[in-house]
């Protein structure tokens, strides 16, 4: 519970106290302070953990993994995984996602392709939590034929109703300039989120089409879905890039009135 509300020092105490710490206590507590970024505490706990007899498993390294990851610290995420390996124990799906995820995040996304490909040779398939992270890569560097490749795998493992995944698929199209195959992932969405709405919006806005952007904004709006900061910047830049002075003040009297 400490853990979770991210309150380390009463989950420390609470540690403490404990006559016979079983290794879902340490875990937690490894992976809560991993999280925060604390990673020399992490660490003490982890040898401490080892000293005390309790022999750690996929979940306590996997929490290192993922932490490292999170804080852009991939070369530390990367011995952990090589630390896996030598407990003769086998990393899995979730320890790669943390990798390629983390590395997308700090857009170092040739990495993420990296480990990846480095995941798929080691036998280890990807779940929708893993294509999501590379099409993020792909969307970044621009890969349109790559990412075509991750569309397919994406059906071919039943991916592409997931929301996160078809978001994804829209970014990476509308960044590689496919638009129309990022409004065919669209149109077939069913449960469209705002991020899905931003990033099709978004996508209209990049290459000038302006009018485009306000239609499906106007549909956004008809379909009950409020806008955010990110909504009105597609579309100040759309109606920029397309010369809609007039709508572009409209949007901007609407942004400072209503949001």
């Amino acid at each position: 519970m400490y853990v979770k509300n991210d309150c380390l020092i009463h989950a420390q105490a609470m540690f403490n106290g404990m006559k016979n710490r079983n290794i879902f206590a340490w875990n937690s507590l490894i992976s809560g302070y991993s999280f925060k970024g604390h990673f020399e505490d992490a660490v003490k706990l982890f040898n401490r953990m080892q000293e005390e007899g309790i022999k750690p498993d996929l979940v306590t390294l996997n929490g290192l993994v993922s932490g490292y990851s999170m804080w852009g610290n991939n070369e530390e995420a990367l011995a952990v995984i090589h630390q896996i390996k030598s407990l003769g124990l086998t990393p899995n799906v979730i320890s790669w996602t943390a990798l390629i995820s983390g590395s997308s995040q700090k857009e170092n996304y040739r990495e993420s392709l990296e480990f990846f490909i480095q995941m798929q040779q080691e036998g280890v398939k990807p779940n929708s939590a893993t294509i999501s992270c590379i099409l993020r890569a792909c969307a970044g560097l621009s890969l349109l034929q790559k990412g075509k490749e991750i569309h397919c795998l994406s059906i071919k493992n039943g991916f592409i109703e997931d929301v996160f995944v078809a978001t994804a698929l829209i970014d990476m199209y509308s960044k590689s300039g496919d638009l129309k195959n990022a409004l065919e992932v669209f149109r077939k969405l069913q449960n469209k989120t705002l991020a899905s709405w931003n990033c099709m919006i978004m996508g209209f806005a990049i290459y000038g089409l302006g009018k485009e952007a306000i239609l499906l904004y106007d549909e956004m709006r008809e379909a009950g879905i409020q806008p955010d900061a990110i909504t009105f910047t597609a579309l100040l830049s759309g109606c920029k890039q397309s010369s809609l002075i007039d709508e572009g003040w409209k949007f901007f009297d609407t942004m400072s009135a209503d949001f």
